[in-house]
């Protein structure tokens, strides 16, 4: 629904019943009811363009990307790098303590306690379960390698700042990784007062990619 034909709308309304009412008592008094009318008006405006365009909440673009090589020892050398563009018009800052979590897990060789319930699903379905049920909600995969790195960086406003990561992993196991970043999430002033506060801790902005290497280090053979 159109947001600004309504306030439209509402003020024509308005205009005729402060008309209506001033013909009735006196200009003087329709005057003062519009006057406040007016306020209300421009307090929901404000807050519909501040709730809803939000032009003072942190808006981060978070990519994770990766390449791979294989070392002349047989190694897989992957290289992350972490992008974090401000696309919003406020600056974002992370304090000291803050953390940059990259991990690198595998999808493939496929195992785990998630491989296990999905395979469990694969059988016919029973009368009291739902297609829902085959699908399970993860972000995670079995770790291979992780890192937590300080951010207590400040990033303006359309400025991007990118972190790089490198890893060795054996090059014998058929990987398909992975690589997930997560950075704490930030709120713009009025939502921190006014949202609740509970849980804040655990907001996060993630991101999260697939490196195939299996092209450069294939699973071997009874492996």
């Amino acid at each position: 629904m159109d947001t600004i034909p309504i306030i439209l709308g509402a003020v024509a309304i308005f205009i005729a019943g402060v008309w209506i009412h001033s013909s009735k008592k006196s200009w003087s008094e329709g005057v003062n009811g519009f006057s406040a009318f007016l306020s209300s008006v421009a307090l929901i405006i404000a807050s519909y363009w501040y709730f809803y365009e939000r032009p003072g909440v942190p808006k981060l673009n978070l990519e994770v990307s990766g390449s791979h090589w294989k070392t002349d020892q047989n190694e897989l050398l992957v290289s992350v790098v972490v992008r974090l563009e401000n696309v919003g018009n406020t600056t974002i800052v992370f304090r000291e303590g803050e953390k940059l979590k990259l991990d690198i897990g595998y999808i493939l060789p496929a195992v785990g306690s998630d491989i296990k319930a999905l395979r469990a699903f694969r059988g016919k379905l029973k009368n009291f379960e739902a297609d829902e049920f085959r699908v399970i909600q993860r972000d995670q995969w079995p770790a291979l390698a992780y890192n937590r790195t300080d951010l207590a960086a400040e990033i303006e406003a359309g400025e991007t700042e990118r972190y790089y990561f490198k890893a060795l992993l054996d090059c014998d196991r058929g990987y398909v990784l992975g690589l997930t970043a997560r950075v704490p999430k930030k709120e713009g002033f009025l939502e921190g007062l006014l949202g609740p506060g509970e849980g804040r801790d655990d907001m996060v902005w993630i991101s999260q990619s697939i490196l195939d290497t299996r092209d450069i280090c294939p699973l071997k053979e009874g492996s």
